[in-house]
């Protein structure tokens, strides 16, 4: 009993040593000095077999949980990366320290985690945190996704397994791709996949078709105008599928154009069905714009090369990530920003999963107007009326 006070006494000073770093106390000014008063910790306890340490501990009346969040550097500063913190969004938070790695290598496997993607609109398989709980997310509800890392940190295979896991988990009838590949390295293996309807290799292609999509977000708009709904999904009359628009490096795009086209996208995209996925290696304040990031509401920062580009995508602590996959994700749904073990696609298997998914050369991307077949479509109008059952 001596020993489990003396210990809890030990973690309780760690929990103040991170509230100290990051100013997370209440100061007041005695007759003498000044005195200062951190948040009540209920709680400091060892479980599952010494594997993790649990505190449970609640903020000051008058504190604002939204600066708790500005300062979770300070915990990860104290405690490392392991940890995740949870809240009840008014006061009361859990904060779970891990002792337990990631592992370093996690197959892609549809199969073993399609159950959880079910109520997704748009799913986004994640990865795994340090409690070996896969993360998935909903990009409808975490409009837009950017992903950031330096060569060889896993950026390029966890950006091939996200839109392996679109293709499998949706059908082409509700799911049209956007690919713009200017390194001509990384997409073009979903080459005639039923579900993509451009591909483009470079950023001539890429900005003639943002510029297309923009006139679809026009359409989509007076579509729900019309119909009197707010979002595309609730359109009964003149239902259209998802785009996700799919950018490997899009600072290469150089084209303030195309920029103001990725901004507006982003500013209208979520209502319209319209989702962006952007990666990008360098990221800094000339590359990235301010205004575009702000509209990014989900971060995958994989290992960058200093901290100037992890705080620009805004994970910080992402300069100190070994590789192998790791990533810190910051989402509005997620709570805190955990490190997680992305899942593992190589090229050989991706070619494999991609045959059951692929057309024909010459029916690729075809439309069909059964009223008019002399008629020429736009490819963003939707994809083949009839698709193989594969």
């Amino acid at each position: 009993m001596f020993k489990q006070k003396l210990l809890e006494r030990k973690l309780k000073r760690q929990l103040i040593r991170a509230f100290k770093a990051g100013g997370v106390y209440r100061e007041y000014q005695s007759y003498k000095d000044k005195k200062k008063v951190y948040p009540k910790i209920h709680s400091a306890r060892v479980l599952n077999e010494g594997k993790k340490v649990e505190y449970v501990f609640t903020l000051l009346n008058g504190q604002d949980p939204k600066e708790v969040k500005k300062k979770e550097y300070a915990f990860y500063q104290v405690f490392g990366r392991t940890l995740e913190i949870k809240t009840d969004g008014i006061k009361k938070y859990t904060l779970t320290v891990y002792s337990n790695d990631l592992k370093d290598k996690i197959n892609w496997n549809f199969d073993k985690f399609k159950d959880d993607i079910t109520d997704h609109e748009i799913p986004i398989v994640a990865g795994f945190n340090k409690n070996n709980e896969l993360v998935t997310f909903d990009l409808i509800e975490n409009p837009h996704l950017l992903i950031s890392g330096t060569t060889g940190s896993g950026k390029s295979t966890q950006l091939r397994s996200i839109l392996m896991t679109l293709i499998a988990a949706m059908p082409p009838n509700n799911l049209e791709l956007y690919l713009a590949d200017m390194k001509m390295a990384e997409f073009a293996f979903f080459r005639y996949v039923k579900h993509v309807k451009q591909l483009c290799m470079n950023a001539k292609e890429a900005k003639e078709m943002l510029f297309g999509v923009m006139d679809e977000l026009d359409r989509r708009q007076e579509l729900i105008v019309k119909e009197e709904v707010t979002h595309v999904k609730d359109l009964k009359e003149n239902p259209v599928p998802y785009i996700v628009i799919a950018i490997d490096e899009f600072a290469s795009l150089h084209d303030k154009d195309a920029m103001e086209c990725l901004l507006e996208i982003s500013n209208r995209g979520r209502a319209l069905g319209v989702i962006l996925i952007l990666s990008i290696l360098r990221p800094d304040s000339k590359t990235l714009d301010s205004r575009l990031k702000n509209n990014l509401n989900a971060t995958m920062g994989f290992k960058t090369r200093n901290r100037t580009n992890a705080n620009v995508i805004g994970t910080p602590g992402a300069e100190d990530l070994k590789g192998n996959g790791h990533f810190l994700l910051d989402s509005i749904t997620v709570e805190g920003i955990p490190e997680l073990q992305a899942l593992f696609l190589d090229e050989k298997k991706l070619q494999k999963l991609l045959k059951h998914y692929k057309v024909k050369p010459e029916e690729w991307n075809i439309e069909v107007n059964e009223d008019n077949e002399d008629d020429e479509l736009d490819g963003l109008q939707g994809g083949l009326l009839e698709d193989d059952d594969e």
